[in-house]
């Protein structure tokens, strides 16, 4: 049976930073590539599958997908080209980051998003 529950953390985008309430990610000053982690989760056992998502408020997606291994090395990270973010040209584009933990036995885990708002 498979389950979907939103229990999970965000995951972090290294380079993110708070600024006047909201996460931002300035662009110009971006090193390539961007440093997306997911954190240690509970009862995590070898052969999760990570699928870290990321979706523009454009509709521009990108997917990596990571097969958890024992022993687990955490965070997980995904580098995340810069060439992504500098092809959104469109002043106050924002990225949704996430990611859905499936485990072996076929039960799904969607994390809580993280809100990062491009800033050229």
């Amino acid at each position: 049976m498979t389950v979907d529950k939103k229990a999970l953390v965000a995951p972090v985008l290294q380079e993110a930073v708070m600024h006047d309430g909201k996460m931002r990610l300035y662009v110009h000053n971006l090193r390539d590539p961007a440093r997306g982690e997911v954190l240690a989760y509970a009862n995590h056992k070898a052969g999760d599958l990570i699928t870290f998502r990321l979706e523009t408020s454009t509709g521009n997606t990108l997917e990596f997908n990571y097969a958890l291994t024992e022993p687990a090395v955490w965070p997980v990270q995904f580098e995340i080209k810069k060439s992504f973010f500098e092809s959104e040209p469109i002043p106050g584009t924002s990225v949704e980051l996430s990611y859905i933990i499936t485990r072996i036995d076929s039960a799904r885990e969607h994390s809580e998003s993280l809100i990062v708002h491009l800033e050229r």
